[in-house]
C-alpha cells in the first residue's frame, strides 16, 4: 500500500475516534446531565407554588440559576459535538449566529439547493474548518463583513469571503499556519482547498469537496 494513503488512513481514524469521544461527552452533557437539571428545575417551580413569600424568592432565585446552568450545559454540548441533534446547515447556522452576537462582526450564512446527506465525518471537518477560519479572523483580524456559503452540487462547495477594514500583522504573518491546516484536512476528504484576494481587502476561502451524493 502506498505509504501516503496508509498515513492519510491512520489520520482519518484518528480524528474519527477523536470526534466519537467528543460525541458522547455532548451526549452525556445534553441527554444526562441537563435533563436532571430540568428534572430539579421542575420540582423547584413546584415547591415555589407551596412556600411564602420570602421562601418564594430564594427558591426563585435557585430556578433562575438552575436554568442558567441548563442553557450553560446544552450550549457546551453543542460547542463539544455540533451535530448532536442537527446536520451541517443547522450547525453552520447555529455557529455564525452565535459568533454575529460575540463578535458583532456582520456574519451572514447562505445555503443553495441543499442539505444533502453526506458522512458525518464530512460534515465535522467542513464545519471545524468554517468555525477556525471565522474565530480566526474575527479574533485577530479586523473584519467588516464575512460571508459563508455552502453550494450543493456535483460538488459540495463552501465559499467563505471575508471583507476586512485593513491588515493586520496577525493576518501577514500569522495565518499561514491555519491554511495549511486547511488544506491538510481538506485533502483528507479527498477534496481541494484555493485562496484568493480580488483586493486588497478581500480574502475568498473556497473548499471543494467532491461526490456528496
Amino acid at each position: 500500500m502506498n505509504i501516503q494513503i496508509k498515513q492519510k488512513q491512520v489520520i482519518t481514524h484518528i480524528i474519527e475516534e477523536y470526534e466519537n469521544e467528543l460525541k458522547e461527552i455532548s451526549m452525556f452533557l445534553h441527554e444526562e446531565i441537563a435533563q436532571n437539571l430540568y428534572a430539579v428545575f421542575n420540582h423547584l417551580q413546584f415547591l415555589q407554588q407551596r412556600m411564602d413569600k420570602q421562601d418564594r424568592m430564594t427558591i426563585n432565585n435557585m430556578i433562575k440559576l438552575t436554568k442558567k446552568t441548563i442553557e450553560d450545559t446544552r450550549q457546551l454540548s453543542t460547542k463539544i459535538h455540533p451535530f448532536v441533534h442537527k446536520e451541517l446547515d443547522g450547525a453552520l447556522a447555529t455557529f455564525i449566529a452565535d459568533a454575529r452576537k460575540k463578535t458583532r462582526v456582520e456574519i451572514q450564512y447562505v445555503d443553495y439547493n441543499g442539505p444533502r446527506r453526506i458522512p458525518l465525518f464530512t460534515e465535522l471537518m467542513i464545519y471545524r474548518i468554517v468555525k477556525d477560519i471565522i474565530t480566526a479572523y474575527t479574533d485577530h483580524g479586523n473584519v467588516q463583513h464575512i460571508l459563508v456559503e455552502t453550494i450543493w452540487e456535483e460538488e459540495l462547495k463552501v465559499k467563505i469571503d471575508i471583507a476586512e477594514v485593513e491588515k493586520t500583522p496577525m493576518e501577514i504573518n500569522g495565518f499561514s499556519m491555519l491554511y495549511q491546516g486547511i488544506e491538510q484536512r481538506i485533502i483528507l476528504l479527498g477534496g481541494r482547498v484555493n485562496v484568493i484576494n480580488p483586493c486588497e481587502m478581500q480574502t475568498v476561502i473556497n473548499l471543494i469537496i467532491p461526490n456528496v451524493r
